[in-house]
């Protein structure tokens, strides 16, 4: 499966700090989509790119939790509605069942934010991935993809593939798996 993004990368050096994709084609016409990504730099992209970082994870981490929510579920729909992949023939693909990190969960991780600036303002913390998945449909084959992310993602590492699936018939037997 081709795939084709336009999309800044933070590399660790214990682990991959990148906003990455994966993309799971499950049958012909089905792929699973999984995107990791620094949950606190995109909605300080999306919410208020005119405040610092600091500023934006000290507001965004008192607000009540009603007001957070209504706060990130717009700032999801608009990632959402930015969001697009069309087959290599420029058919439009099916994007549904979105499921989002859940808004308590996104605001204790800017409530750990403001305490860090708070304690060591001059530390740099690494970011925390937080999962967006969703489901991603053509009324025909896909064999390659166009995927569209928000600009507010930054760059996207993209991984793709298909699942070999083969069964192990006995406990204890040996089963060779193959890549």
């Amino acid at each position: 499966m081709l795939l084709c993004a336009a999309t800044t990368s933070h590399i660790c050096a214990h682990e991959l700090q990148d906003n990455r994709a994966t993309l799971v084609l499950r049958d012909k016409t089905h792929v699973s989509v999984t995107v990791f990504l620094d949950y606190v730099d995109v909605l300080h992209r999306v919410l208020a790119p005119e405040r610092s970082m600091q500023d934006f994870v000290l507001f965004y981490s008192g607000l009540p939790a009603s007001s957070f929510k209504t706060a990130l579920e717009k700032a999801q729909d608009r990632l959402r509605q930015q969001t697009t992949a069309a087959t290599v023939e420029g058919r439009p693909a099916v994007l549904d069942r979105w499921i989002w990190p859940d808004a308590s969960q996104v605001q204790n991780i800017l409530q750990q934010r403001a305490m860090q600036a708070l304690v060591a303002p001059n530390d740099h913390g690494h970011g925390t991935q937080l999962e967006v998945r969703y489901q991603l449909s053509a009324p025909h084959a896909i064999t390659a993809l166009y995927m569209i992310f928000p600009k507010a993602f930054q760059r996207v590492l993209l991984v793709s593939y298909q699942p070999k699936q083969q069964w192990s018939d006995a406990a204890g037997k040996v089963t060779a798996v193959t890549f």
